[in-house]
């Protein structure tokens, strides 16, 4: 994390970042309060599991794409009292080439 350049301590002890550090760094690298970057990611919060409800796809260009899939569970697991396997919707997320290219480095 070369950005975190000298304040790494501050922000992180394990190479964990948290909800409340991640905010933080929001904060400094926008130039915003620390109330206004809270604020976004509460809206965050609440809007992108809106969006995945509806099942709709939410693409963030150079971050990636969050969609929702649907599965059945495996045969003999979880059936319904028809003998139906119950469906089931998982969140994906696919990372953008940029993060991609981050993993490679």
């Amino acid at each position: 994390m070369p950005f975190l350049g000298t304040h790494k301590k501050k922000y992180s002890e394990n190479n964990i970042i948290g909800k409340i550090t991640f905010v933080r760094l929001v904060s400094d690298e926008a130039g915003l309060s620390l109330r206004d970057a809270k604020k976004f990611w509460s809206a965050v919060e609440v809007v992108v599991p809106r969006i995945l409800e509806q099942g709709m796809e939410l693409n963030l260009g150079s971050f990636g794409k969050f969609y929702v899939t649907d599965f059945s569970s495996k045969h003999g697991l979880e059936e319904n009292k028809t003998g139906k396997l119950y469906k089931r919707k998982r969140i994906g997320f696919k990372p953008s080439k940029v993060l991609k290219r981050v993993s490679k480095q």
